[in-house]
């Protein structure tokens, strides 16, 4: 039993890229929306949804072909070494089927580990393209959520402050790992603070 050859590798980015493009776009979005539900209402009529849409866009294209093609580029490394190693034990195929699934490699586990990271990311990216385009935004605040599964790298992050955008001592924004599930909050700049609605 042999590996997969390039070619079905190439061929399976072509098919992810796509959709995982698509599914971060909306992610973007999505996020981007509920960022501006933690705006002040003065702040979030001053958003620039169209910016919004196409930053989302070409990050989404940007991000999501290395995302899909380091997917891919990980699970084709496991496989050789664990085909390899089938191949020289003579072990039946059985057992070659269990250990991939018990490696978390195509299994549950990592799928997990991707979904978290991920959305963390979408999250924070989205938050950023709206913060971004409110132009009343200046910084962000690092969270974490506080409980026992929390590491010592995020734990010394909670309730640090960067300019929007900045990346928080060289971590860069969330998600700080895999598994990550810190978040940022926004911090108005001064004016806005300060302003009033027309109305009043």
């Amino acid at each position: 039993m042999a590996a997969p050859r390039r070619e079905w590798w190439e061929e399976e980015l072509r098919l992810l890229a796509p959709i995982m493009q698509r599914h971060l776009r909306e992610g973007y979005m999505a996020a981007a929306e509920s960022a501006a539900r933690q705006l002040p209402a003065i702040a979030r009529y001053q958003i620039d949804w169209a910016l919004v849409n196409e930053a989302a866009w070409r990050r989404s294209r940007e991000y999501g072909y290395e995302l899909v093609k380091g997917i891919c580029a990980t699970s084709e490394a496991f496989l050789r070494e664990a085909i390899s190693e089938w191949i020289d034990t003579g072990r039946p195929l059985d057992e070659l089927a269990g250990e991939l699934a018990r490696g978390g490699m195509f299994g549950p586990a990592r799928s997990q580990m991707i979904a978290v990271t991920e959305v963390t990311r979408a999250y924070a990216e989205g938050n950023r393209l709206a913060w971004q385009a409110s132009g009343v935004v200046d910084k962000e605040r690092w969270y974490t959520v506080v409980d026992e599964r929390v590491c010592p790298v995020c734990s010394a992050l909670h309730g640090q402050v960067d300019v929007l955008g900045g990346d928080f001592g060289g971590v860069g924004g969330p998600p700080a790992h895999p598994g990550c599930r810190c978040f940022t909050t926004p911090i108005l700049t001064e004016a806005t603070l300060y302003a009033r609605p027309a109305s009043e």
